[in-house]
């Protein structure tokens, strides 16, 4: 077993860096269930940060934690999406002093009945973590729940931001300086990935066929199904990617595009919306080109549609900030069990695409496009059939 996930294994603290990004960070990360005052400690003097708690989305629901800010609570750069904040109801004081802290750690990570044995807010902060972990969803909180999960431990973490005595993000130099002086273990969240994919697939091919688009012409219809998806395992996600051409082994990078679903501007055109116009506007592309891959990701989650209708019907507040992408990990591995290696991604966003090499992916340059042009007649010539 790799040293780091023995050391969490044995109940030590370890260092996990996010090598995701083109400026990774260092945390500290220990398995809540066996921490202890003095390991809170610590935390607190060496990572100079609050002290968060990663555990899975299915974990929070189980003990009624809701979103700190629904919505609004997740960032991006570090794929940290915080819960309302925790302490322990027994056993503890103010919250704050290192055995309070720790009790509440070992609380979220043992606890039956949240209303018994814990208090909101506090001074623990969850972090959500996607259930299927780092092969959806390449965040901290997803590489620290499978590290815990891969050492054996309860998918529960005990997490803090190293920082350095000016309050600054530490650097990588300075990461291996700190794990020498402490004798603490490394782990990169490549190696969590990596790990993971070499472990399981979140995705099975269920059904292939040609079919017409309308814009388009013909496309090799493949549909791939999510192994597991959360919440409702009767209703797993099936997305499907459409192939124009020979796409397996090229060594030329492959014109792709993959694109989450959105009900209503897919399916309604709702003129808010460009999904519809740029689903439309890439198949054009990859027709012209005479190869390519559209990915289309669907979202099986309920209340999906309702939390689209609310985000429409907010007041407006300007362009949405360019965020990094971070959940594409059933993207990528279709794009892999189709032969893709090298991507030419079919956008007109500069938005970052983080960590695609985790996966085995190149992203060789961005191939900008042409929007499918407003008024466009989107029904079916071939085989056309209605009722009235």
């Amino acid at each position: 077993m790799n040293q780091a996930l023995e050391s969490l294994r044995s109940g030590k603290t370890i260092i996990l860096v996010d090598d995701s990004t083109a400026d990774p960070h260092a945390f500290l990360l220990q398995a809540a269930s066996a921490v202890s005052a003095a390991d809170i400690a610590f935390h607190v003097n060496l990572a100079r940060s609050v002290i968060m708690a990663p555990l899975t989305e299915s974990r929070l629901e189980e003990l009624g934690l809701r979103s700190m800010l629904p919505g609004a609570a997740f960032d991006a750069l570090s794929g940290i999406e915080f819960a309302v904040s925790v302490d322990a109801r027994h056993y503890t004081t103010t919250g704050i002093s290192s055995s309070d802290r720790a009790q509440t750690l070992r609380m979220l990570a043992m606890s039956t009945d949240a209303k018994r044995d814990l208090v909101m807010p506090g001074h623990i902060f969850p972090l959500r973590a996607k259930d299927q972990g780092v092969l959806v969803r390449v965040g901290i909180a997803e590489a620290a729940v499978d590290a815990l999960r891969l050492a054996g431990q309860v998918p529960v973490g005990a997490l803090s931001h190293l920082l350095n005595e000016r309050g600054e993000f530490i650097t990588a130099n300075q990461v291996q300086d700190i794990a020498q002086q402490h004798q603490l273990q490394i782990l990169f969240v490549s190696e969590i990935v990596s790990i993971c994919m070499s472990q399981s697939q979140l995705i099975e091919k269920v059904s292939e066929a040609e079919i017409p688009t309308a814009t388009a012409g013909l496309f090799r219809a493949i549909v791939f199904k999510a192994k597991v998806d959360g919440s409702d395992a009767n209703n797993l996600a099936e997305h499907v990617a459409l192939v124009k051409g020979e796409i397996a082994e090229q060594a030329e990078p492959i014109l792709v595009r993959v694109q989450a679903e959105h009900l209503l501007g897919d399916l309604l055109g709702t003129d808010a919306l460009n999904s519809r116009k740029n689903l439309h506007g890439a198949l054009t592309a990859i027709n012209q080109a005479g190869k390519g891959v559209f990915v289309y990701i669907r979202h099986p989650r309920k209340g999906f549609l309702a939390t689209q209708i609310k985000n429409l019907s907010a007041p407006a507040t300007g362009m949405p900030a360019k965020q990094p992408l971070r959940q594409y990990g059933i993207g990528a591995q279709i794009l892999r069990s189709l032969g893709v290696k090298k991507i030419a991604l079919l956008t007109n966003s500069s938005t970052p695409v983080i960590g695609l090499d985790l996966f085995g992916l190149e992203l060789v340059k961005r191939v900008p496009f042409e929007l499918a042009p407003r008024g466009i007649d989107f029904s079916f010539q071939v085989g056309e059939r209605t009722n009235a």
